[in-house]
């Protein structure tokens, strides 16, 4: 089957800027209503704890993801795990309450942050869940010539 290159309208420029935030706010609510993301957090712990990384980056957060909820799983132990959220759109109101909620464990980066431009160079492991399926596939070449290091493991 050929692949579609749909585009998300909430991810243009153009787009106003409260309704992209509501747009984030109603996937952020499906996504903890289903627990979508539940059958990941054993795989991305053996992951995390292979490269012994405590420093996860989510880039192209859009409310927050399945942070809260997975950093919760992820440290039963109190090992607790850095996770920084990143948007090029940051829904700053959700940053803050995921923040608040994980009682300061989770941070955020207020400004704007283009996934394709992030350096290479940041600490820790880079996780991109949700969103590195909607780049086209040339967009993807230089991350796929990476070489594979534990200190930089990409998923």
């Amino acid at each position: 089957m050929r692949r579609v290159q749909f585009i998300e309208l909430h991810e243009q420029p153009w787009f106003p800027s409260p309704l992209r935030h509501e747009i984030t706010d109603t996937l952020q609510f499906g996504l903890n209503l289903l627990k979508a993301y539940a059958p990941i957090a054993p795989l991305l712990r053996s992951a995390l704890d292979s490269t012994q990384s405590r420093s996860i980056v989510d880039m192209c957060s859009g409310a927050g993801g399945p942070w809260l909820t997975l950093s919760r799983k992820l440290h039963p132990d109190a090992q607790v795990f850095d996770i920084l959220f990143t948007d090029k759109y940051p829904n700053l109101r959700a940053f803050q309450n995921v923040r608040a909620a994980s009682e300061n464990h989770i941070a955020f980066c207020p400004d704007s942050v283009e996934a394709m431009k992030v350096l290479l160079s940041c600490r820790g492991s880079e996780r991109c869940l949700r969103r590195f399926i909607i780049f086209r596939q040339k967009r993807l070449a230089p991350f796929s010539k990476m070489p594979s290091t534990p200190a930089k493991a990409l998923a």
